[in-house]
């Protein structure tokens, strides 16, 4: 189950507090002689923390979400429709049925979590990709396994 976080100013901000002082800590190991390469460590590690902590305050918006775009899926018994949203730009692509001829389902490996994909491809080798993250509405399993046989049986009629 993903669970996702929301971003929060409240949270840069308590991040770069926590930071900054265990930068300090590492400025202090340096000047206590107590363990030259902790306290260097320390300094770089948090200092560039410290970094993307008041990048994130300062822009309100996290590095991870800055090339987040936002997919929805529509289809009725002729075909799909893939719209990309991406800052203020709108791409769509579109593909009847019956110009699938293969489906290809696989696992996009993103680190912490799985993403579950599934490319419908034309006989040219193109094709549209689409995957568990994309907003395709309600009631989708149902009305697409009704597509599906309509499809199969030949009508058009969603």
């Amino acid at each position: 189950m993903r669970r996702d976080v929301k971003h929060s100013r409240w949270n840069d901000l308590g991040y770069l507090m926590v930071s900054l002082v265990l930068v300090g800590c590492g400025i202090l190991a340096l000047v206590k002689d107590s363990c030259q390469v902790l306290g260097w460590v320390g300094i770089a590690l948090f200092g560039a923390c410290s970094l993307v902590f008041l990048y994130q305050l300062m822009t309100g918006r996290s590095l991870e979400n800055r090339h987040k775009c936002e997919d929805k899926i529509t289809f009725d018994a002729a075909g799909f429709a893939v719209t990309r949203v991406k800052g203020r730009s709108l791409q769509s692509r579109s593909m009847a049925w019956s110009e699938v001829c293969s489906a290809i389902a696989f696992k996009r490996d993103l680190l912490a979590v799985d993403c579950v994909c599934l490319l419908l491809a034309r006989e040219n080798g193109t094709g549209i990709e689409v995957d568990e993250e994309m907003e395709v509405g309600r009631n989708l399993p149902r009305r697409f396994l009704l597509i599906c046989r309509a499809a199969r049986r030949g009508k058009t009629g969603s």
